[in-house]
Formats: structure tokens, sequence, C-alpha cells
């Protein structure tokens, strides 16, 4: 399991990857995680457009299904969140 932080001034984000699910706690979302699983993307590829994951980083959720390890994943994710200006707080 791997556990981020992100920052972007007073705004805060967390993304816990474990094995090929992610989830996304964000304020906007009442700090409810977003959990993808990235084995069964086409059964949650209408959940995923409803929460507008992307709304404020950019995440290419097909892009991260073409991985195979937790660490991949993270590093992907990762990257997108400093593109959009995100600092990497804490990783464990």
């Amino acid at each position: 399991m791997i556990i981020m932080n992100f920052m972007a001034g007073a705004a805060i984000r967390k993304v816990i990857v474990k094995g090929r699910t992610f989830s996304l706690i964000a304020p906007e979302a009442n700090f409810v995680p977003l959990t993808v699983n990235l084995d069964k993307l086409n059964e949650m590829k209408g959940q995923i457009s409803e929460m507008d994951l992307a709304a404020d980083i950019y995440m290419d959720v097909e892009r991260l299904a073409k991985f195979a390890s937790e660490k991949e994943i993270a590093e992907d994710i990762e990257k997108d969140f400093k593109k959009t200006g995100w600092r990497l707080v804490t990783k464990k």
C-alpha cells in the first residue's frame, strides 16, 4: 500500500494505492473516498465520469490501467499531480 498526500496552497488531497485499486480523498467530496478498481474499469466508467475525477487534476485512468504494479501506478499519479501544480508532502 502506498499513501501519498499532496498540497496546493491550503488544499490537500490524499491518494491511496493498494494493488490495482486507488482511492482519492478530497474535501470537495466530503472526504468520502472515490475508489477506482483498475481491473473493473469498464464497469466503473459511468461512476468515474459522474464524479468528475479530473476536475482539478489531470488523471488518465485508462492509462493507469495499463500499469501492472502499484509502484508504477503511484508514480504516474504523482507525475499527474505535479504537472498541475500539486506538491507531494508525504509518501509512504
